[in-house]
């Protein structure tokens, strides 16, 4: 009976040991697998980082490309505004000249109505100008 006490008393010794030895090789392994993932981590985040990089740069160039455009197109807006306005001021003043003479024999009530209307036209012109970038 003693042979199958110590039997019994061995094998508890061996299969706690077995679990000591076990306990500690998984903990190895999650240490390296912990140094393996920083490892992966760093590298990634410097792969993120030199993507964002590369995106800022062509942000900026697309920028940069779209101001020096714009800029262009104002340019060329500016001219043809400058240039229908040259083309216009005749017929313009031709216009003016006749309501001048329609206003003369209106009432004066309307008259007045009439000259506002004739001076916010002239005010909605110089602002659009002024927006464009060209003057009267």
């Amino acid at each position: 009976m003693t042979d199958v006490a110590k039997t019994l008393k061995d094998a508890a010794y061996i299969t706690i040991g077995m679990g000591v030895i076990v306990f500690q090789k998984a903990q190895v392994a999650r240490n390296d697998l912990s140094k393996q993932l920083e490892g992966e981590s760093a590298k990634l985040q410097a792969q993120v980082a030199d993507v964002l990089r590369i995106v800022e740069t062509q942000v900026e160039e697309a920028r940069g490309t779209f101001k020096a455009q714009l800029l262009v197109t104002q340019s060329q807006l500016q001219r043809l505004a400058t240039d229908l306005d040259a083309r216009l001021a005749p017929v313009a003043q031709d216009v003016e000249a006749r309501l001048d003479e329609i206003e003369a024999r209106l009432p004066e009530q309307v008259q007045a109505l009439v000259k506002q209307a004739r001076q916010a036209t002239k005010d909605a012109g110089d602002q659009l100008r002024s927006l464009i970038g060209t003057s009267a």
